[in-house]
């Protein structure tokens, strides 16, 4: 599981870095950069894209170091600032629509990955299916929910809608993954019953 938890030291960080230490702006870059890749990677498919938006992001924090505003969550305001950056770059290209496309679909980062290899392939497979076959808003706010492990509140402020609106998603999305999703466990217990 990523170490998000040390919200405290991450806000030390990001003083130390807007008075200039080189230190802490590396830390804070080697710590977030594979979760920006990881949500990046759910908006856009080209991965130059996205690492170019990273290191634009980056940048943009050294540059303007002297006159960025103190953050509760630095993990939340560098998500922020890479989906808006990549929005900006896919419109300027023309790869962006109103509405995120299907482009957005998760994919569950390294740890996630360990712990899915262990269920059966069947159900791995349905889960697959039925989350790319959400609505795009509940394919990314599940994905920011349970993949980047994101508070709701977070969602909100990410997002630029209302806490409640974010729970709606989430309850949406996880009521369609309970009505078509079923775990295999059921067929096992279906043939137990069988045979008593």
């Amino acid at each position: 599981m990523p170490d998000y938890i040390n919200s405290s030291q991450d806000i030390q960080l990001w003083q130390s870095m807007l008075n200039g230490s080189e230190m802490a702006f590396s830390k804070i870059y080697q710590k977030y950069s594979p979760a920006l890749f990881a949500y990046g990677s759910k908006i856009s498919f080209d991965e130059n894209i996205v690492k170019d938006a990273i290191q634009d992001v980056f940048i943009h924090l050294w540059n303007k170091r002297n006159t960025l505003p103190e953050v509760k969550n630095v993990r939340v305001y560098l998500l922020k600032s890479l989906r808006n950056r990549l929005f900006r770059i896919l419109e300027k290209h023309g790869k962006f629509e109103k509405e995120i496309t299907d482009d957005l679909l998760i994919t569950p980062s390294k740890e996630d990955s360990i712990i899915l290899q262990e269920l059966k392939k069947e159900q791995l497979l349905k889960l697959h299916f039925h989350l790319q076959n959400l609505p795009t808003r509940q394919r990314e706010v599940i994905h920011l929910k349970f993949f980047q492990n994101l508070k709701t509140a977070e969602i909100a402020e990410l997002l630029d809608i209302n806490y409640q609106s974010v729970s709606n998603i989430i309850h949406r999305g996880l009521n369609t993954l309970k009505t078509k999703f079923q775990p295999s466990n059921f067929s096992f217990e279906k043939k137990k019953t069988r045979n008593l």
